[in-house]
Order: structure tokens, then C-alpha cells, then sequence
């Protein structure tokens, strides 16, 4: 009989050679597998980007982008798809969710200098990041209430020049010209005040004292320095 041991060799050396083609064989179906694992999975994420995530082509860089006070996530999130914001609704809710919860959706004006993912928009929303830096605004000295208001008016953007008119006419000669610090969301309320208080804070109180010695009070003196410049610009 021949000897079994190269038998047994050779058996164990076969079936060897088989594991090593079946292993072979199974790392190139892991790999065609793996494969098309990170295509689809790369589609996938590429649909989403493009789909939820990026900015919409129309996004208004530079315009104010308002959220209204006691409105619903579902309504904000319609409004901004309408705005050009985001592009999907239903992720902005989940983002918001996900970052707390509708509660903490601040109302007001926002303002994007460049376009923002889905990602910074629900941060900034639900952190209060509104964007908006004060403006620097100089009333000249012998503007008008007409002109300050086309002043105000072309620098803010949700500027009320009518409602600016009517109540800086009757304190003409109060709004003292100056360089001012406003917020772009500024009231015609808050210019006028604001313009009125910085005229009260550089009158001096010897002033008062002069006046009473002419028998004149500060209304008196104001509405005169009023006629007189408006005299000087008609002759101009």
C-alpha cells in the first residue's frame, strides 16, 4: 500500500487551495458590494444636500427676512420656503426640533449677508442671531422733517416714512441734527424720540433762565428759529 501521508498532504493541500479561491472570491464580491454601498449611499447624501440642505438659488441675501411673533413652526417654515430661505419645510421643523423645541423660534427681523444652509438658518432662528447691525445716519443740519424722513427712509428698510412725518412735523425744531446709531428695525416713534432726547440732553438750563428774562419760553425761541430757517432756505 502507498504510504497515507502524502494522501493526507495532498488532501489538506486541496482543500486549502479551495478556501483560498472561496475567501478570494468572497473579498471581491465584499468589495463590488462595499462599493455600491458608497454609491448609493454618496447619491443618497448628494440628493439630500441638493434637496434640504443648500441654500435655493433665490435666496434673499441683504433683505430682511421677517418672523412674525406667535406664528406656529409649520407656518414660519412655509414662509420661508415662500422667501427663498429653505427649501424644505419639513426639515426645518425637525432641525428646530432638534436644536429645542418650537418655543424657541425667536420672532423678528433677520438679516443674511450671504447664503445659509438649512443647518445656520434653524440655529440662528432658534438662538435669536438676527444679523442686524446698528446704522450710523447723520441728519444734516437744516433738514427737513421731509428730508429726514427720505434720509431714515432709504437707510432702513422697514422704515415708515408717512408715519416719521406725522409725528416729527409737530416737533419740528426738536429733532436735533446730528449723527445717530439706529438698529435697522428702528420706529418712526423711536427716530423722533430719540432725535427730541438728544435735543432736551444739550440744552442748557442758563438758557431757561434767559428766556424767562425776555418773556420767552423754549417753545417760543424753537418755533422761531424754525420760521427763520425756513425763510433762508426759500430765499436760497
Amino acid at each position: 500500500m502507498p504510504p497515507l501521508e502524502p494522501k493526507v498532504r495532498g488532501f489538506f493541500g486541496a482543500l486549502d487551495d479551495f478556501q483560498n479561491r472561496l475567501s478570494d472570491k468572497w473579498r471581491a464580491h465584499s468589495n463590488r458590494r462595499s462599493l455600491i454601498v458608497l454609491l448609493v449611499g454618496g447619491a443618497i447624501a448628494l440628493y439630500a444636500y441638493i434637496a434640504l440642505i443648500q441654500p435655493p438659488g433665490n435666496f434673499p441675501i441683504g433683505e430682511l427676512v421677517l418672523v412674525p411673533s406667535g406664528t406656529s413652526v409649520s407656518e414660519i417654515a412655509l414662509e420661508l420656503e415662500a422667501q427663498g430661505v429653505i427649501r424644505s419645510p419639513l426639515a426645518f421643523k425637525a432641525l428646530i426640533m432638534f436644536f429645542g423645541d418650537e418655543r424657541n423660534v425667536r420672532a423678528g427681523d433677520y438679516l443674511f449677508k450671504e447664503p445659509k444652509d438649512i443647518f445656520a438658518i434653524a440655529r440662528a432662528m432658534s438662538t435669536g442671531a438676527f444679523g442686524l447691525e446698528p446704522i450710523r445716519i447723520r441728519v444734516a443740519e437744516g433738514a427737513t422733517t421731509k428730508d429726514m424722513a427720505i434720509i431714515f427712509g432709504t437707510r432702513l428698510q422697514r422704515f415708515n416714512r408717512e408715519n416719521f412725518l406725522a409725528q416729527a412735523q409737530p416737533m419740528e425744531g426738536y429733532l436735533f441734527p446730528d449723527t445717530y446709531t439706529f438698529p435697522d428695525k428702528v420706529t418712526a416713534h423711536e427716530a423722533v424720540a430719540a432725535m427730541v432726547h438728544r435735543f432736551e440732553a444739550l440744552w442748557k438750563p442758563e438758557w431757561d433762565a434767559r428766556l424767562d428774562s425776555l418773556k420767552l419760553n423754549r417753545h417760543d425761541i424753537v418755533t422761531l428759529a424754525s420760521i427763520v430757517e425756513r425763510e433762508v432756505r426759500r430765499r436760497e
